[in-house]
């Protein structure tokens, strides 16, 4: 027996999670593999961005006690750089 892919309607022999030709999941056991990694991946993007929002918090409060000619030869080091432009 065989089941077809519902996106690109190759026939895939029944044991298959995935599309042999398209990827697309075909059991359920797919679509929760498909969704735990994403979750993963969305739990590291989050650590992440905690982490930088954390270096930023910290720089702009450094910066915060820097004097306006230290600000300006800062931000022209960044703008030479090519990291802010």
């Amino acid at each position: 027996m065989q089941s077809i892919c519902p996106r690109c309607d190759l026939s895939n022999v029944l044991e298959n999670k995935y599309c042999s030709k398209c990827s697309y999941p075909l059991k359920p056991e797919a679509f929760e593999e498909i969704k735990a990694e994403e979750n993963k991946k969305i739990v590291e993007l989050e650590t992440r961005y905690k982490e930088m929002d954390t270096v930023l918090q910290n720089l702009v409060q450094a910066f915060s006690s820097v004097d306006e000619q230290g600000k300006q030869i800062i931000a022209r080091q960044l703008i030479q750089s090519g990291n802010f432009e």
